[in-house]
């Protein structure tokens, strides 16, 4: 145990401190998270008052992840529905609500959420590119297109898999 311990200068913990300070936090956004956030940030200030310096970076690295839904609460999410037997592919602010949207647009009531990642809107671009050659677009019962729907190949759900780790 360190007597005296700081956030190293320049490392990510430290950026992150920066980031967040300057960015502020969007409670109303994502409330189920900023309890957790709240209590993890507690618990590192009191391992820093104790000195315990491995139980005040885990808390902190806590803290900094559950931060980033508070901040950006956007999640990158892949889908299933096997009565179209395809993925959706899409970024939402809030999953389930997305999901009951489609459900009603799409007209299928089987629609389930296999991933759900905390990720930038630039990566579901970048998916969407990389699975072009698998985009299904089709018309629902009133003619409306549905887009950014994939035929299930397993490198789609390879790279979640990957993405989730």
């Amino acid at each position: 145990m360190a007597k005296n311990f700081k956030i190293k200068e320049g490392s990510i913990a430290q950026k992150n401190a920066r980031k967040l300070r300057k960015m502020g936090l969007n409670k109303k956004q994502h409330n189920k998270y900023y309890p957790k956030y709240l209590e993890a940030g507690r618990k590192a200030f009191q391992a820093y008052k104790d000195r315990n310096e491995p139980e005040f970076h885990k808390q902190f690295a806590i803290a900094v992840e559950l931060s980033k839904y508070i901040v950006d609460p956007k999640s990158l999410y892949l889908l299933y529905s096997k009565k179209l037997d395809l993925y959706k592919i899409g970024v939402s602010n809030d999953v389930d609500k997305r999901v009951s949207q489609l459900k009603s647009t799409v007209e299928v009531d089987d629609i389930e959420v296999l991933y759900e990642i905390h990720k930038s809107d630039n990566l579901e671009k970048e998916l969407h590119k990389e699975f072009e050659h698998l985009n299904i677009v089709f018309r629902n019962s009133k003619g409306q297109n549905q887009t950014e729907w994939f035929l299930p190949e397993d490198v789609i759900l390879s790279k979640f898999k990957e993405l989730w780790h």
